[in-house]
């Protein structure tokens, strides 16, 4: 199984949020966010079922 890592640098730029980290909760609206932002199938599957 292949491990993936956040690279929190990036989260806290596109949240524009520096004290998001390992372990913090996001609001909804910051979820939503981030999944457009990303650019894997995972996000890519996630952001076509919000276009159906």
């Amino acid at each position: 199984m292949e491990k993936t890592y956040a690279r929190w640098e990036r989260v806290q730029e596109y949240l524009h949020s520096p004290q998001v980290g390992k372990g913090d909760y996001i609001t909804e609206p910051q979820f939503y966010e981030l999944a457009i932002k990303a650019n894997n199938q995972t996000a890519r599957s996630f952001q076509a079922l919000g276009n159906k």
